[in-house]
């Protein structure tokens, strides 16, 4: 019988030696790829992080770029708010603005930086970061960052961002219409040494008075006994019928002495251009201030009712001191027998808008100057002993009446202040007098009679007629329309200062100006999309 050996090592290790291998194969597959995959997700993971370097980079310039037009705006606002309303207007915010944020780039701004962050997985990343003007007109920067993550044992990774960003201010802007005061009240010297100036004709029918006598029509002089301390100027004629001078005359046409008490004691010049004829006067009369600054409407709040004050009417029973902390609008103020009415300006220049000022014989007083204006607009009450500022300065107290209405001063009236009237007559009787100066814008009548003084530097009323009567005297220097003269009314020239006095400028009226209210901040700069390379 035949018999097979059962033998099967050999296969067994064949078997064993290709399992062995295959196992290989896969563990060195798996390997394999598993190094290739940490070597990408390292490389991606560089490649992200080399952006946001790079972001990182240029946010932190462009932060910096919008500070410093952030901090020009300020120098600019700071600039802007110091200036006066009309500076303001004149000012060119915008590209004032626009020149500032260039001018601190240039000086501030460090147009290429690199950083380096903090070490990551054993490297330091780096970005760089520079910035190009590319216009000035819209002002535009570009911004250009490279971050770059250093390679271990790979290469590194580097990515570069750009971004374009203007420059724009982007605030709040309020306009605003603000109303500049004129500039009339503005005094100013005059060399002129008259004490009549017509713009007229000046005609004596009184007694003696003061000179020298300019006018721009003629010059009567009517009777006997009338005579005329100074020298007389006239472009027009000048007639003597029995009055007398006691100096020189000039006139551009004709001199008549028409009676044979007729006297000159200088010389007659006729046919002689005044402009030559050698003067320290002035041959011109001064302007008044505007209408509008001289007469402003009323623009100030009525007081809350109190003791005295009741629905904006003022009534002064006893003495009463009212402290001025702003303008005032009254519609009345009425001050009784002998009592005194003190404002308090505290050093500050106020003014108190009044419809109806009735000044009966009480007083007004001030104190802590200051200016005080009363500006009246309808009704002016001045009798029996009222006082305005007897205590004080001409130059601290303004009177302004807008009224229509005669202006009477009567009985023993004293007013230490500037006077102005807008179109009403005037008429002065009695022993009341102005301390101050007395300016008149319109064609009225003007009177002093009685033994009134009036004014006691200057009287202009240019488009006036004045009159004197009875013993009325004008002390200073008088420029009016016609003058008049009967009686034993008289002019003087001024107490002192004879040959100089100070007088309103021609002034401009009150001009409505529009400026621009500024928000204290805002965005300033804009950035377009990110640009990768």
């Amino acid at each position: 019988m035949k018999r097979y050996a059962n033998n099967q090592e050999g296969y067994s290790l064949l078997l064993t030696i290709f399992a062995v291998t295959f196992i290989s194969i896969i563990a060195v597959s798996i390997l394999s790829f598993t190094s290739m995959t940490t070597s990408v997700s390292v490389n991606e993971r560089d490649h992200q992080s080399s952006y946001y370097i790079a972001e990182a980079g240029l946010v932190e310039k462009r932060a910096e770029l919008n500070a410093i037009a952030a901090n020009a705006y300020q120098e600019v606002k700071a600039q802007y708010d110091a200036l006066d309303p009309e500076e303001k207007a004149a000012f060119n915010f915008t590209s004032t603005f626009y020149s500032r944020v260039q001018s601190r780039v240039n000086e501030h701004l460090s147009f290429t930086k690199t950083v380096t962050y903090e070490e990551q997985q054993s490297v330091t990343p780096v970005s760089t970061t520079e910035v190009t003007q590319i216009s000035t007109s819209p002002l535009t920067y570009e911004i250009t960052s490279t971050g770059t993550i250093p390679g271990k044992n790979l290469p590194g990774q580097t990515k570069e961002l750009s971004q374009q960003v203007q420059v724009q201010m982007n605030v709040n802007a309020e306009t605003e219409l603000v109303t500049i005061p004129g500039s009339g009240g503005e005094t100013v010297k005059y060399l002129a040494c008259y004490s009549v100036y017509a713009t007229g004709d000046f005609y004596h029918n009184g007694k003696g008075l003061k000179g020298p006598i300019y006018a721009d029509g003629n010059v009567y002089l009517n009777k006997n006994k009338t005579s005329i301390d100074g020298n007389v100027y006239a472009k027009g004629n000048v007639t003597l019928n029995g009055g007398e001078v006691d100096g020189d005359i000039y006139s551009e046409k004709r001199v008549y002495l028409q009676n044979k008490k007729s006297d000159v004691t200088g010389q007659v010049f006729e046919n002689t251009s005044l402009a030559e004829v050698k003067n320290n006067c002035v041959n011109q009369a001064p302007a008044l201030p505007s209408l509008d600054s001289a007469f402003p409407a009323t623009n100030a709040p009525m007081p809350p009712d109190s003791d005295s004050i009741k629905n904006g009417i003022l009534s002064v029973g006893t003495n009463q001191t009212l402290v001025l902390n702003q303008d005032i609008y009254l519609k009345e103020i009425n001050i009784d027998n002998k009592v005194d009415l003190t404002f308090d300006l505290k050093g500050q220049n106020r003014r108190v808008f009044i419809d109806d000022l009735n000044l009966k014989n009480g007083n007004i007083k001030i104190k802590n100057p200051g200016k005080l204006e009363l500006i009246v607009q309808d009704h002016f009450s001045v009798n029996g002993n009222g006082e305005i500022n007897t205590n004080g300065n001409k130059d601290h107290v303004e009177i302004r009446y807008a009224g229509n209405k005669d202006l009477k001063f009567t009985g023993n009236t004293s007013l230490t202040a500037n006077l102005h009237v807008k179109d009403a007559n005037l008429d002065f009787k009695g022993n009341n007098s102005i301390g101050g100066d007395l300016f008149v814008y319109g064609a009225a009548n003007i009177t002093t009679s009685g033994n009134s003084d009036t004014a006691d530097r200057l009287i202009l009323a240019p488009k006036s007629d004045f009159f004197i009567t009875g013993n009325g005297n004008v002390n200073g220097n008088l420029i009016v329309k016609d003058f008049n003269i009967s009686g034993s009314g008289s002019t003087n020239p001024p107490k002192s200062d004879y040959g100089e006095w100070e007088g309103p400028s021609a002034g401009t009226p009150d001009q409505e100006i529009e400026i621009i209210r500024y928000a204290d901040d805002g965005s300033f700069l804009k950035a377009d999309e990110l640009s990768e390379q």
